[in-house]
């Protein structure tokens, strides 16, 4: 198992609610640093409860997706000193302002927590798009 895949697994308590990485792989072709970056993609379940409880809100047809308590464990070391400084993008095809999914930069740590909470406003999805949607997690190096 990748360090990716025992980072979401250990994040989420109950089997059923567990990812499944669909691909995992490294980057060769970028030749601006001596690192393969590497990428995961997960299929990641959602229960039909949190599906109703979101379709409540919906009247407006924006809905708002909240994220908090991020950590990462054992991320490789990019830098010289032996540590990273990560950051996540988030990816979500119906966020309204799209810049803004970006968390701040923890310095010099292999296992970041963010203490931030993430809002993301989402137009116009229904209950069938936000189940065929997705939400990815892109963890770099500043």
């Amino acid at each position: 198992a990748s360090w990716s895949s025992r980072i979401l697994s250990r994040c989420l308590g109950h089997p059923l609610d567990r990812p499944t990485r669909v691909a995992y792989g490294a980057v060769s072709d970028i030749l601006t640093s001596p690192y393969n970056p590497v990428y995961a993609v997960f299929d990641v379940p959602v229960r039909e409860q949190y599906v109703l409880q979101n379709m409540l809100h919906q009247a407006t047809k924006c809905s708002k997706l909240v994220i908090t308590d991020l950590k990462c464990f054992g991320l490789a070391a990019e830098d010289m000193n032996g540590t990273s400084d990560p950051v996540i993008r988030f990816d979500c095809p119906f966020a309204l302002k799209p810049e803004d999914d970006i968390t701040s930069v923890i310095p010099a740590t292999l296992d970041p927590v963010w203490t931030e909470t993430f809002t993301i406003l989402l137009e116009g999805v229904e209950a069938p798009l936000l189940l065929a949607s997705y939400l990815s997690f892109l963890i770099v190096d500043e």
